[in-house]
């Protein structure tokens, strides 16, 4: 290794043998997910791997999980913020609505 270039390339091969790694010690069960993994572009970081992996069987536990528990959905909307403008709702149209396409109006 001579150049600056060389040590930029090493690197790369040293974090693209981490991901590999990772990726091989996980349960078979996830293939599906590693193979995203392995497909981003440009090749992902470990940090961005594990990320990825995390959010798909975060994912994957909230659809499996009971209704009446809601534990683990809690700790997953702990990060998201309250403010009114940023969480969609679901509302009816009204007259003068900008939303109003006048489907609704004789519904009520």
């Amino acid at each position: 290794m001579v150049c600056a270039t060389d040590i930029k390339k090493y690197n790369l091969t040293i974090q693209e043998d981490r991901v590999y790694l990772f990726l091989d010690g996980l349960d078979d069960l996830i293939d599906n997910v590693c193979a995203d993994v392995l497909q981003m572009q440009p090749f992902p970081t470990i940090e961005q791997a594990y990320a990825r992996v995390r959010r798909e069987e975060l994912r994957h536990a909230v659809m499996l999980s009971n209704p009446d528990s809601t534990h683990v959905a809690a700790m997953i909307l702990k990060g998201v913020q309250t403010d009114s403008r940023l969480i969609p709702t679901l509302q009816l149209s009204k007259p003068g609505n900008s939303f109003d396409d006048g489907r609704n109006r004789n519904a009520q």
